[in-house]
């Protein structure tokens, strides 16, 4: 138990009637017993509570002279910014805390603050607390679901092998109709897409999220629908077709009728397409991407232009094809009649592989590694190419 005393002493001073005297005041003092506040080690120095749930709080004793809660003391909980804050605000006047938290989310905390008074001296004593309030909604995986086979909503599912600060039914939880919830009605047509990413400006975790007719920015912790298509971008294209949206090194790729987009972390709305993308397509909307700094990020991104038969690579909104090596066993920038099939990045962030679909109907994987300087263009081979293609 952590234990907060206050002993204060009142002293009355006698005066000398004069210098010739002999000093025989004597020193006198009463002794008012302290209000002790005991607070279990569990919550002795911080609290953390989901936003708009209940937070609990027991097991604290309050003595004074050796009794329990006695009569003339009183109880006030408050919450605030800072110790400074002129206008904290009172939450309770119960010995014991029970009571729904409705404060916005803060990772910072609140300053918390037990205070109790002792109404036969009019003395005050206090306990502080940081009090973190947290999303509602934790991490987990998000799931896009329809009921009518028209709108569709989003549901999360929390489980302690998924949401490292879980601590709800030890067979996990699903939370349905996020989006219903938040916003007072569903998406209005089915989700094609989503990707999970960061908003460097608003330092918020956001879900890009398209529809059929749609591209939304959707804030994790209520799912509230920050902004559409139009505010999504700068230019509305003229057609919206969304084929992939993808994290690349410090940017979110965006694929729409087969233009290619790259928007910053650090910007809320897409501009115009890739300056340089111009005459390049992405093979069935396949990319392999990452979004790893260091040496590992270079190329970003690769895909199969079919029109050209040749692969092309891209790093942080600046994209080229390969050129050919001529009598290289595999040569990217010459690699006519391919069909991709899906893309994906090693576990180190290095190296990246594409399926491919050949003219003869075998499959082989092609694994692309760093930038080589030399080469103009990232190093890369063929492989397995023996498997049969069946429809």
């Amino acid at each position: 138990m952590r234990k907060h005393t206050l002993y204060l002493l009142l002293a009355g001073w006698g005066l000398l009637a004069a210098s010739c005297y002999d000093d025989k005041s004597t020193l006198q003092t009463t002794h008012i017993p302290p209000v002790e506040i005991e607070v279990p080690e569990a919550i002795a120095s911080q609290l953390t509570v989901v936003h708009n749930a209940r937070l609990d709080i027991t097991g604290i004793r309050i003595t004074k002279d050796g009794r329990e809660n006695p009569e003339e003391l009183t109880y006030e909980w408050t919450v605030s910014q800072t110790d400074n804050d002129s206008e904290a605000i009172s939450l309770a006047t119960t010995r014991e805390f029970h009571e729904v938290i409705d404060l916005p989310i803060s990772s910072k905390g609140y300053l918390f603050l037990l205070t109790v008074t002792d109404t036969a001296h009019d003395l005050k004593y206090q306990y502080k607390w940081t009090l973190i309030v947290t999303a509602q909604f934790n991490e987990g995986l998000v799931v896009a679901y329809t009921r009518d086979g028209t709108t569709s909503d989003l549901g999360l599912i929390m489980h302690p092998q998924l949401t490292e600060t879980y601590s709800g039914a030890e067979q996990g939880t699903v939370e349905k109709e996020l989006i219903s919830r938040c916003n007072g009605s569903p998406f209005p047509s089915a989700v094609t897409h989503m990707l999970y990413t960061y908003d460097k400006t608003d330092k918020k975790n956001i879900l890009w999220v398209s529809t059929d007719d749609d591209l939304m920015r959707v804030e994790t912790d209520y799912y509230e629908i920050l902004g559409h298509k139009e505010d999504a971008f700068v230019y509305l294209p003229g057609k919206l077709d969304i084929r992939s949206l993808l994290n690349t090194y410090q940017c979110t790729m965006i694929l729409n009728d087969g233009d290619i987009y790259e928007t910053l972390l650090s910007r809320g709305r897409i501009s115009t397409p890739v300056s340089g993308t111009e005459t390049m397509t992405v093979d069935n909307g396949v990319v392999s991407a990452h979004s790893a700094p260091g040496r590992t990020r270079k190329p970003s991104t690769i895909f199969y232009d079919r029109e050209q038969g040749k692969f092309c690579y891209g790093y942080n909104q600046t994209f080229y094809a390969c050129g050919s090596v001529g009598s290289s066993p595999f040569d990217p920038g010459n690699a006519p009649g391919l069909r991709c099939i899906a893309g994906g990045i090693s576990i180190d962030n290095a190296t990246h592989t594409l399926l491919m679909r050949k003219a003869d109907g075998n499959h082989a994987l092609y694994t692309f590694g760093n930038y080589s300087a030399s080469a103009g263009a990232p190093a890369a081979k063929q492989q397995h190419g023996n498997q049969k293609y069946s429809a």
